[in-house]
């Protein structure tokens, strides 16, 4: 987080420095992409932990609904072949 922080903050002081001149409007409209971008990735850092949390609580509710244990599943290794005979 800490690079894109860096990043936004780069940005931010380029866009303003870039601006044509030093009035409140040209800096705050060249201020917002930067401010505007670390805002998306905020709310979407937000929502992918709250839905890992989600989906960690869920799968671990699964789990004691079976008592821990894991559906029985055949494997290769389980599943006899018949022998042929010549």
């Amino acid at each position: 987080m800490g690079g894109v922080l860096f990043g936004i903050c780069l940005s931010l002081v380029a866009n303003v420095c870039s601006a044509p001149a030093l009035s409140v409007l040209q800096v705050t409209v060249a201020a917002s992409v930067p401010l505007v971008l670390l805002l998306a990735v905020e709310l979407l850092n937000g929502a992918l932990r709250q839905r890992s949390r989600e989906t960690g609580s869920e799968s671990a509710d699964a789990v004691s609904e079976t008592d821990g244990l894991a559906p029985e599943t055949a494997t290769d290794d389980e599943i006899s072949m018949p022998v042929q005979r010549r």
